[in-house]
């Protein structure tokens, strides 16, 4: 479904973590916790039953990674199933299923519905969605998104790909390239963003780009380290006529769009990780009652537990978090782009933590093509650099957070200047740093299990908001270059999300089921609060107290000897 922006000259839309850095906890948006309604619910359960049922005959993701390729038995499977239109609207073939329900199922589509396609679902007028909408659903037509060049890869605002209106013929000629295309060498439908010229500046504009348009071609199939049964190739653009019916949305709105899709795309990414490391706990408990050694199960042996217990908590969290942040999408009324981007932070490294314990308790089995794990390594590492790498992900995170307590702050500023007309900025600015002072927003109708974990969330919350404040207030507009600082009030905000996204999640099934039905949500919701304060709480202090000048002293030292110095023997 859309969900647009706020309107020119509109009050911007509530998000609940830029709030949260602001020092306003909007428990609101969180509590009580999304739930599907009963309809998409019924549909999701049927749609997986059949799905669960034909993989189980017919999926073989060994044979697919032994092969690298996508056998045409197993699209086919996915079409008739009507998985290739899960998110397409009704009216135009497709299931229209919300953003959860495509979470729970979207791991092998989710190039063609999460980022392919998802800029005609948005953007796309009533024309081009009756053009390729249900060719799309039927999985006739495979998409694409094709943002990532040569030369521009997270920085998206830097590239080059340009479209220049020819009025004679009525098309957009576009000339460029952009590599990395999942699906590339298979998709008939490509998003593509290019320059244009609009109103004599240049800006970037979105189109809708066939296969069968003069000067499209694809490369060859890429060798990566895993997903080998995905297609992933470069995209070549020489002199394309994309004709003046295929420009997407409004001119010079491009990069707006991009960004936006990639909100859905990323929390469906997440939703992916959360699969395959539910699927990893799985295969590690069953091989660690089964294997003994000393004369009992390894699943006896503490650190082995502390593992089993990692993997879980982490992953009920990232859990609690993608469903969270759909329930946000859902709403329509909310910006939930820093929930994604934390959602996709957090999945995508739970996952690679859970796969890589698994790996360690199979021991010699986990080394072994034989066994499944090292192909989910393998296949696991590539979520940390899709959709935005995480490095740049907790940049924007902590920009996008700032943000407004930036602009708060200079209002104060010029409020200072004259104190007595601009009283009323003065005031609410006091007000708030002697709430600060005082007392901690609380977390709504909490239940007594969960009423210490919630009071830590809440404290926390609070020491994000002042934290964020120091440092801007030591850094101004520099911290933009402070990537240290940043990655460690990112790091605190995906703690603090995860936490309450989980108080949220066990709240709510308390209320409804009681203590007792909710004794496994308690459990996974109080140990995994446990560490992750503690994290929150270091994350915070070393913001002001830390070594950054002998990290970057270290990391100049080996870029003098270009690489450790391995000549420099002891």
């Amino acid at each position: 479904m859309a969900r647009p922006a706020a309107a020119a000259g509109a009050a911007p839309l509530r998000s609940f973590m830029k709030s949260l850095f602001n020092g306003h906890l909007e428990a609101d948006l969180v509590f009580p916790y999304p739930r599907q309604d009963a309809e998409a619910k019924e549909t999701l359960g049927l749609l997986l039953e059949s799905f669960r049922g034909w993989a189980r005959q017919n999926l073989d993701g060994g044979a697919i990674d032994r092969s690298g390729q996508f056998p045409a038995h197993v699209v086919k499977g996915l079409k008739e199933l009507g998985m290739m239109g899960m998110t397409i609207p009704e009216e135009y073939g497709g299931a229209g299923l919300p953003i959860t329900s495509y979470c729970a199922t979207a791991t092998i589509v989710g190039a063609h519905l999460g980022i392919g396609s998802k800029g005609v679902v948005l953007y796309g007028s009533a024309e081009q969605k009756k053009r390729f909408l249900p060719a799309v659903a039927r999985g006739d037509l495979l998409a694409a998104y094709a943002l990532t060049e040569p030369t521009s890869g997270s920085d998206a605002a830097s590239l080059k790909t340009r479209a220049v209106w020819d009025a004679a013929r009525q098309v957009w000629v576009m000339s460029g390239g952009k590599r990395y295309i999942t699906n590339g060498g298979v998709a008939g439908l490509f998003t593509v963003f290019a320059r244009t010229e609009v109103d004599g500046k240049d800006r970037i504009s979105a189109f809708i780009v066939t296969r069968d348009l003069p000067g499209v071609s694809t490369g060859k199939e890429e060798e990566k380290l895993g997903l080998k049964g995905s297609s992933t190739t470069d995209l070549y653009l020489e002199k394309v006529p994309v004709p003046k019916e295929n420009l997407l949305g409004e001119p010079g709105r491009g990069f707006k769009y991009a960004m936006e899709i990639l909100n859905d795309g990323r929390v469906s990414l997440a939703a992916g990780t959360v699969g395959g490391a539910k699927e990893m706990i799985d295969q590690a408990v069953k091989y660690a009652r089964e294997r003994r050694q000393f004369e009992r199960p390894i699943a006896e042996f503490e650190m082995i537990r502390g593992k089993i217990a990692e993997m879980m908590t982490g992953t009920y969290a990232a859990e609690s978090m993608v469903y969270l942040t759909t329930g946000l999408a859902e709403r329509g009324d909310v910006d939930y782009s820093i929930e994604s981007a934390l959602s996709k932070i957090f999945s995508s490294e739970n996952a690679w933590r859970v796969i890589n314990h698994a790996v360690q308790i199979a021991g010699g089995n986990g080394f072994i093509k034989e066994y499944p794990y090292e192909r989910y390594l393998r296949d696991c590492r590539i979520n940390m650099i899709f959709e935005g790498t995480n490095e740049i992900l907790r940049l924007f995170v902590t920009l996008a957070g700032v943000h407004t307590l930036g602009e708060e702050l200079k209002k104060v500023g010029r409020a200072l200047k004259d104190p007595i007309s601009q009283i009323g900025v003065l005031s609410e600015f006091a007000v708030k740093k002697i709430r600060q002072a005082v007392s901690d927003e609380q977390l709504p109708d909490i239940q007594p299990p969960l009423a210490k974990t919630a009071a830590r969330a809440a404290h926390y919350a609070e020491a994000l908001s002042v934290t964020a404040e120091k440092a801007l207030r030591a850094h101004g507009k520099g911290i933009v270059e402070r990537e240290f600082v940043q990655e460690r009030l990112a790091e605190a905000a995906g703690d603090l999300y995860a936490l309450i996204a989980c108080l949220a999640r066990a709240n709510d099934r308390i209320r409804k089921e009681g203590a007792e039905a909710a004794r496994r949500d308690i459990l996974l919701t109080r140990t995994f609060g446990n560490a992750a304060w503690r994290r929150i709480r270091r994350w915070l202090y070393q913001v002001e107290k830390n070594q950054d000048d002998n990290l970057a002293k270290v990391s100049d030292l080996a870029y003098e000897q270009g690489g450790y110095g391995a000549d420099l023997v002891p």
